[in-house]
Order: structure tokens, then C-alpha cells, then sequence
């Protein structure tokens, strides 16, 4: 499971149509490059390898292996036997990271990642950040 808040590098785009996931798409883009670069460590040497890479990384998705999810959508979980990572946790607060740390349930893991020097929530700071 891959979470992240939804802070945004300028201002947002507006309301977006769709199911969760249709929403979630434009925040989990870096989260599928990086799986694409990790499926592709091997030199690519053709389209097919390219081809086979990326469907690779869209089966991940569709089968439900790797789910993506909002911060705002953990309160009251209990991720049970998940490894779970917790994305940009530099734009969450405090009280978000350890509303997110308490989620884990019997044989979970958390995975918190974060650059302080890449803050985008004006509120916060390299000190208040989560």
C-alpha cells in the first residue's frame, strides 16, 4: 500500500471527476516511474523490453498487489500483515505521521519517506514537518 499527502508543488488544479483512484492518479505518477525504473534496471534494449516493463508495472495496479491510497483515508484502519509506504511524510504534520504510524497492525510494516529540504506545505518547516 502506497499513501501520500496530497500537498502539490504549486497551486492545485481544481476539482477532479472520478472514482478515488482516477483522483489519486496525478499524485501517484512518481510512485509509477519508480517502479517503472526499478522493473527496467536492466539496460533496455528494445521496445519490447520497454513494453514489458511498463505492462509489468500496470498489472502491479490492476491486480491489486500495489494499492495506492490518500493520507486523508488511513483514520480508523488497521493494516494488517501490509507493507505499507508512506510517501513525501515532509508535507505532513505531526499529528499526521502519528496518526499514520498507528495504523500498523500485527506483521505490518511502515516505510516513512521524506526530504525536509523539500517542503511544499507553507505551514510547515523543516522543524513542524511530520
Amino acid at each position: 500500500l502506497i499513501c501520500r499527502p496530497n500537498a502539490m508543488l504549486d497551486e492545485g488544479l481544481g476539482y477532479l471527476p472520478g472514482t478515488e483512484a482516477e483522483k489519486l492518479e496525478p499524485y501517484m505518477r512518481s510512485i509509477k516511474d519508480n517502479l517503472f525504473t526499478l522493473m527496467s534496471a536492466n539496460d533496455l534494449e528494445n521496445d519490447k523490453d520497454i513494453i514489458r516493463a511498463e505492462e509489468t508495472v500496470s498489472m502491479l495496479f490492476e491486480k491489486g498487489i500495489v494499492q495506492t491510497e490518500a493520507l486523508a483515508y488511513q483514520r480508523g484502519r488497521s493494516l494488517q500483515k501490509y507493507w505499507v509506504i508512506f510517501d513525501e511524510m515532509q508535507n505532513s504534520t505531526p499529528r499526521q505521521a502519528k496518526a499514520v504510524l498507528t495504523r500498523s497492525g500485527q506483521g505490518t510494516k511502515i516505510i516513512l519517506l521524506g526530504d525536509p529540504a523539500q517542503i511544499d506545505n507553507p505551514l510547515l518547516d523543516s522543524q513542524s514537518n511530520g
